[in-house]
């Protein structure tokens, strides 16, 4: 091992203590978790008896980084905080043949035991095992699974979304659908996020991503969402878990992929459209006579590998390849999607928007009455011990004369709101009043996300990484609560100051940012210390596709885009027709 002088040694406690001292300081420091793995286990001999002072190594297999310890008096090692991948185990004591125990494959937060029974002999002579994974785990009383890399990456996933993967672990059902953490949220709309653990509630699960928590706290969806490239494994834990976990459900922890010594890249491109779709039902070729689009593309490249970085002498900078001490990892994802939706809608006919009803049929066929608000009245012959009903109406009204209102009583806003209204493109109920209006609206997706780690050994004693995630997300859709679509006729859009719908599209930009910073040292074979921090971060916006524009004053309705954040349409629902906002 590299030996370091006493003022060396006092100078790096010094830097460490400034640092836990600053960030004692700082607000918005997230807590420390579990996303490492463990070593642990006994050295002993044939009898059983504890072998002390056995230097042990440990060695992550593809980047040639190694870890030294000294049992203990009682001939137990621990190496906590190894970053998940495949290991080995040397074993070396005078006296004794060196053992081997190589292939062990460390998973998320897992504590791996592997003790080592000695043999007399000479320290020259190896004995190399083969590590098993053991059926018993017997350092935790944990419930849950590790979703391993190989079905992160081979698994299909429509969408390519990982989080869908821990259905795969028993206890684990999908939540509701159709609410925030499904992808209907505009806070996240990227994908789903939504499980029930053991029938937990689907808001009280954690999300962690290289140990920094990664909820949002609105409705407790995903910020950072890692690309399928990004991810080497995580773990999912319900019902039995450590307390510094926190929240009462389910737990998912994701480590992300590291390089190693090898290069290793990754280009990908998936491809769908309509050409192999079939038209929708509803959308016939009277109403819509070009199929509606749909392009979905999402494509992306990723490339690990060790990171040559310039050392500084007294003979100039020099250059060494990283092998063995320094490792990067770094992907792009991109989506680029554009898919026409077909919607029903019930807009009013040339004749109800001047106030003819005198055709005015439900669905079934049925004549619906106008009735005169201004001749509401008292029913004289009301019964009050009996319940109200059409046979006793507690107040009368007068039916409009061939159920047409008069010009008179026509209120000249209500005329501005009708004739925004497109008019119907299809037959319809009701002979044309209701379902007459078929409109197919594109949801417009473009996403850029970037993902970016470094590993690097500092020297025998220490080590540390440093991870970034940036995504910028925009969606143009339908979406939220609005009814959804009409676009803005172009008779309306001459006479009045009015966005490209009149109902339905929402515009929403997501950018979401997340960093992990850990730094572990190895002060003595019995002290080990690490320090993690981070952040996530998530800023959405989202704003009707008539934001900006005084709609509602343009249409007479005052008091109402009083500023920006007031401007667009309210929302007007209108008895039977399809509401405007």
């Amino acid at each position: 091992m590299e030996k370091r002088s006493n003022a060396t040694i006092t100078a790096s406690i010094v830097r460490l203590a400034v640092i836990l001292s600053f960030l004692c300081c700082c607000t918005g420091i997230a807590n420390a978790q579990v996303t490492s793995g463990t070593i642990l286990g006994s050295v002993r001999d044939k009898s059983g008896s504890a072998i002390a002072g056995a230097q042990v190594t440990i060695t992550e297999t593809a980047k040639g980084t190694s870890q030294q310890l000294v049992t203990d008096g009682d001939g137990n090692y621990i190496s906590p905080f190894l970053i998940p991948g495949t290991y080995s185990v040397t074993v070396e004591k005078a006296g004794f043949r060196k053992q081997i125990r190589s292939g062990l494959i460390l998973q998320v937060d897992q504590k791996a035991r592997i003790d080592i029974d000695m043999e007399v002999g000479d320290v020259s002579e190896t004995t190399n095992v083969v590590a098993q994974v053991p059926l018993v785990h017997s350092e935790s009383a944990e419930l849950g699974a590790v979703i391993e890399e190989r079905a992160v990456r081979e698994l299909p996933l429509n969408g390519r979304n990982f989080a869908t993967l821990v259905y795969l672990v028993p206890g684990i059902t999908p939540g509701q659908a159709g609410e925030n953490l499904s992808g209907a949220s505009t806070f996240n709309p990227r994908g789903a996020s939504n499980f029930n653990a053991l029938g937990h509630h689907a808001n009280s699960n954690a999300w962690l991503i290289d140990g920094i928590d990664n909820n949002e706290y609105t409705f407790n969806t995903v910020i950072v969402t890692p690309s399928i490239e990004s991810v080497r494994e995580f773990k999912v834990l319900a019902g039995t878990f450590s307390a510094e976990f926190g929240r009462g459900a389910g737990v998912v922890s994701v480590s992300t992929k590291s390089g190693s010594n090898d290069f290793h890249g990754t280009v990908f491109d998936f491809l769908r459209n309509q050409v192999l779709d079939a038209r929708n039902a509803f959308a016939t070729k009277q109403a819509v006579p070009v199929k509606p689009p749909f392009r979905r593309n999402q494509f992306g490249a990723a490339i690990g590998g060790p990171l040559g970085l310039p050392r500084f002498g007294e003979g100039g900078p020099t250059f060494h390849s990283g092998k063995n001490r320094t490792f990067f990892f770094v992907d792009y994802a991109g989506l680029r999607e554009l898919r026409g939706l077909t919607f029903t809608n019930t807009v009013p006919t040339e004749k109800t928007r001047r106030g003819d009803f005198s055709d005015y049929r439900n669905r079934n066929g049925v004549l619906l009455p106008i009735y005169n608000p201004l001749t509401t009245r008292n029913n004289p012959n009301f019964d009050p011990t009996r319940p109200v009903s059409a046979t006793n109406p507690r107040l009368l009204r007068d039916q409009f004369t061939n159920n047409i209102i008069p010009p008179s009583l026509l209120n000249q806003v209500g005329l501005n709101v009708a004739s925004i209204y497109p008019f119907p493109n299809i037959a319809g109920l009701g002979n044309g009043n209701f379902d007459n209006y078929i409109s197919v609206a594109n949801r417009v997706v473009s996403e850029n996300a970037v993902n970016f780690r470094l590993d690097h050994k500092l020297g025998d004693s220490g080590s540390l990484f440093f991870r970034y995630n940036f995504d910028d997300y925009k969606l143009d859709a339908p979406q939220g609560q609005a009814a959804c679509c009409l676009p803005t006729p172009p008779h309306a859009a001459e006479r009045f100051d009015l966005g490209p719908f009149v109902a339905g599209i929402q515009n929403t930009k997501l950018r979401t940012q997340g960093a992990a910073f850990s730094y572990t040292y190895l002060f003595s074979p019995t002290f080990v210390n690490e320090f993690r921090t981070g952040f996530a971060r998530t800023t959405p916006q989202t704003l009707q596709s008539d934001f900006g524009i005084n709609a509602a004053t343009s249409l007479g309705i005052l008091g109402i885009n009083v500023n920006q954040i007031t401007t667009g349409l309210p929302n007007i629902n209108v008895q039977d027709f399809t509401g405007l906002s």
